[in-house]
């Protein structure tokens, strides 16, 4: 993982992707994704710690080491209940982007607090290790990825340029778009 760049001109920088693959029978129904080692350690993760798994929804899951013979593959072995869960299938690809609460977590763990509205925030940052700080803050934000049929596309949480701001389905679709497409750096009509 990269360290995710301060300011208003971040670039999208590269994200651990791992490709979602069939769990061992022996793993069926207790809630465990194994990856290669080495892609815990990319992560900052340990066997044991619980990962979030997020596809159209988010679930979370057991860390647990590949077996010899499925390591190096960049994959994530989970059943068919947790992509479920998630809403997700095998062959897709699994990406980390650093969202709002991620990079508030690391400002409360790191003391660099500020203004946080969640009261539950200090003491889930209170919760983290060193290795998992150090795993948020280096989550890439936004990330651009290769989508069939579209080209690059551009993944963030809010908008490419900072991971706050909130816009609801209160507003038409029409503005909706439009917000976005400002929000991403599009000039406007002209």
């Amino acid at each position: 993982m990269t360290r995710r760049q301060e300011g208003p001109e971040r670039e999208s920088v590269a994200a651990v992707s791992l490709k979602i693959a069939e769990a061992e029978s022996k793993d069926v129904g207790r809630g465990l994704a194994r990856l290669d080692p080495q892609d815990l350690e990319r992560m900052g993760a340990h066997v044991g710690d619980i990962l979030e798994v997020q596809g159209k929804k988010t679930t979370v899951v057991k860390a647990m080491p590949a077996f010899k013979e499925r390591r190096g593959q960049g994959i994530l072995q989970i059943d068919g209940l947790i992509r479920s869960n998630a809403v997700s299938g095998l062959g897709d690809r699994v990406v980390w982007v650093r969202g709002n609460a991620d990079r508030e977590l690391v400002q409360l763990a790191r003391g660099e607090g500020g203004d946080i509205p969640d009261p539950i925030a200090p003491w889930a940052a209170s919760q983290l290790s060193a290795d998992h700080v150090d795993w948020l803050a280096g989550l890439p934000y936004p990330v651009t990825l290769p989508v069939d049929g579209f080209g690059p596309v551009v993944f963030c949480h809010a908008t490419p340029r900072d991971d706050d701001p909130t816009l609801t389905i209160i507003a038409s679709a029409p503005a909706s778009a439009a917000a976005h497409l400002l929000a991403a750096g599009w000039p406007g009509p002209s």
